[in-house]
């Protein structure tokens, strides 16, 4: 069109032209005007025609500008309406990108550039319907008008040291398709607009500075409900004994109910979003669990603890997937991140002893001056050297026979189970004796050998600093026959008995040809970040201990506590919360036997706080105002459910890991007789 306007205007300038030609020396009006002058004939003949050429060469110009003005518009407009198409189909990629990612483990690609992501692929860049042939199918572009359509292709993203897309460009673009035959003769792309940086995608928050790194295959494992998933570990070698840690973060695009397996060797614990949902102690069984998960992002922890001494091998299996679903959602594989703590000696505080590999020593005799000692008539003058008279000789309860029979050219190897507690330095005199030989470790250091053999008793000297301190002893048997050792730390300032050999120290189950020389994956290790905060991370019931008359009935999920009643918890990872909120929901029919309640209904609950082993009693704040157990007692009114009660307060702090807490029935003095509860509460506050 606008071609056709030049045209026309370039015809019309060129007629005034030759008008202009034809018309040169002639009169304006070819008519004999006698009473006019040559001179003024001639201007009368020379005005008109000039200012008319003039005026159309003006009127042209300005057309002209005009006309070239409008078509360096409209090709501005169709640009930039190209552009918006483009930049939106390339918005259209990266959202189907982003999708795509947050299905697959870890946030890992799945397509390449030799198959990118394209609006008729799936997220392997496959193909889903042929876009080669006319009729083109809908998926063949993002929109298409006319003979206009705008798509995007989207190569292999940069990644990061895990294989997650780091950033995701803008591909979008336009094409222009002849009609005549559905060509493409040009086309418009999208780089103006900078690349986007791939949203969380329900990860990054177990990344490599925090210790988190990618799980490596343990190998084929036991037989698993889904034959997908794959066991996997901490380490590329064969790992220690003790706990570590492996997490998943996904996303549920479908709420519903999920159906979880489980199955750790030696024994592990899952908790989603900081729920405890599933325990498998005993390996190789699977543990079964259904969770309700809501459209968003959720996180799986599996805690995993190896038993034995000696590194040996260990891992997790799992899947988790939609009820009904042909496929899991999340299966255990190596975009998992897993985390351990440090290593430490077996006779460090930060040890971790399982029952896979420990058991507690055997007390053979106590020492007495006026008993033989190691079967002689003359005991060693172990009282009056140590400053000790409680020491037992002691070993192991394995490999022997009533002639105190032990392996010849063994090891095996002991610790003290009582930590001692140093707030100032103290200087210590250890005394040991050993049948037939020995090594004294104390917080993985070694201080001292003995090889004088049964009759001498020996003496050193070190000095503990303020802290938490264990002694071990490696003990060598020479030859087959009795093997044993007595072993004390005395404060050489105040004489006290800070530990000394008994029943009560721990010895390993097995005598080994070499010291096995024992490490562990720290005990009082917990991950970072801690379990969340703000949710409630109370487990369900049904993992519950219950007692006393105590049921629950899993189809209405309602707890029923009787007179002596109660429920308790399994110990939950609370990651030294700063404060901790528990309640439920309460029905009662019967009136408390607490009379001051009013109303007259009522429920009593009560916490307790563990050190990071999940066992040791720890104190919720600074003495001497600190607790490793707190109560609460509250009313609620009769024949009507209190719902998400949360009356309950309590203060965390540093030394609380860990916690349980329980349900009592009116026995206690303060819960209706026929109390009912539902949907356990326990929330964390930083």
């Amino acid at each position: 069109m606008v071609d056709r306007i030049k045209t026309t205007i370039y015809q019309f300038f060129a007629l005034m032209l030759y008008l202009a030609h034809n018309n040169r020396g002639k009169n304006v009006t070819d008519v004999e005007q006698p009473t006019k002058s040559i001179t003024s004939g001639y201007y009368a003949r020379g005005f008109a025609l000039p200012t008319i050429l003039i005026s159309s060469i003006v009127m042209l110009i300005v057309l002209l500008v005009s006309v070239s003005s409008t078509t360096a518009v409209r090709t501005a407009m169709k640009n930039q309406y190209y552009a918006q198409l483009a930049q939106v189909a390339g918005e259209a990629g990266i959202t189907y990108a982003e999708a795509c990612l947050n299905a697959s483990p870890g946030g890992v690609p799945t397509w390449s550039n030799a198959q990118p992501l394209q609006s008729n692929t799936d997220c392997s860049g496959v193909e889903t319907v042929d876009c080669s042939a006319a009729p083109l199918d809908d998926l063949c572009s993002v929109t298409r008008n006319g003979n206009v359509r705008s798509n995007f292709s989207i190569g292999m993203p940069p990644v990061d040291a895990n294989g997650k897309a780091k950033t995701l460009p803008n591909t979008g673009f336009v094409e222009i398709l002849r009609t005549s035959n559905g060509a493409v003769w040009r086309r418009y792309e999208q780089k103006s607009v900078p690349t986007t940086a791939v949203p969380d995608l329900c990860s990054g928050k177990a990344t490599g500075v925090l210790g988190w790194n990618n799980a490596v295959v343990a190998g084929t494992g036991n037989p698993f409900p889904e034959a997908s998933a794959q066991q996997i570990k901490n380490i590329s070698g064969t790992p220690y004994a003790g706990p570590m840690y492996f997490r998943k973060d996904f996303s549920v695009t479908q709420a519903g109910v999920y159906v979880l397996n489980n199955m750790g060797d030696d024994d592990s614990e899952v908790s989603v979003d900081g729920r405890l949902v599933s325990t498998a102690a005993t390996w190789p069984a699977v543990d079964t669990k259904t969770v309700n998960l809501a459209i968003g992002c959720h996180t799986v922890v599996a805690k995993l603890t190896n038993e034995g001494i000696l590194p040996n091998p260990a891992g997790l299996s799992f899947s988790l997937g939609l009820s009904g679903a042909s496929s899991p959602l999340i299966v255990s594989d190596t975009t998992w991140r897993v985390s351990s703590g440090n290593l430490f000696h077996y006779s460090s505080p930060n040890y971790e002893v399982e029952t896979g590999g420990w058991s507690p020593a055997r007390a053979i005799q106590l020492w007495s001056a006026l008993t033989p000692v190691w079967t002689v008539a003359t005991a060693p003058a172990w009282n009056t050297t140590t400053g000790d008279s409680t020491a037992y000789r002691i070993s192991t309860t394995h490999s022997y026979t009533s002639t105190a029979t032990y392996p010849a050219a063994s090891t095996t190897v002991f610790r003290n189970t009582d930590n001692i507690v140093v707030t100032t330095p103290m200087q210590v005199k250890l005394g040991y004796v050993c049948d037939d030989s020995c090594t004294i470790w104390l917080d993985g250091v070694q201080v001292a050998t003995d090889s004088a053999g049964p009759y001498t008793t020996n003496t050193t000297t070190v000095t503990l600093a303020e802290g938490s301190h264990q002694f071990g002893v490696s003990l060598t048997n020479g030859g087959a026959g009795p093997a044993g050792f007595m072993f004390a730390a005395v404060d050489t300032s105040t004489g006290t008995v800070l530990t000394s050999s008994d029943a009560t120290w721990q010895a390993a189950v097995a005598w080994y040809a070499t010291d096995p020389n024992p490490y562990s994956y720290d005990r009082l290790f917990t991950p970072n970040p801690p379990i969340e905060r703000g949710v409630n991370i109370a487990p369900d019931f049904s993992l519950w201990t219950l007692s006393g008359g105590a049921s629950y009935n899993v189809a209405t999920g309602v707890l029923t506590l009787p007179s002596t009643g109660s429920a308790k918890s399994p110990t939950v990872r609370v990651d030294a919360p700063t404060g901790i909120v528990a309640g439920g929901d309460f029905y009662a029919t019967m009136a408390s036997p607490y009379v001051s309640f009013a109303p007259n209904g009522g429920y009593l609950l009560g916490t307790s706080y563990y050190a990071p082993d999940g066992i040791t009693p720890a104190y919720n704040a600074s003495l001497p105002t600190s607790y490793t157990a707190n109560g609460c007692a509250e009313s609620i009114s009769l024949s009507v459910w209190t719902s998400n009660d949360s009356r309950c307060v309590f203060t965390g702090g540093p030394n609380v890991r860990y916690m349980s807490f329980v349900y009592t029935g009116s026995s206690g003095g303060y819960s209706s007789p026929d109390l009912t509860i539902k949907n356990p509460l326990l929330i964390l506050s930083q």
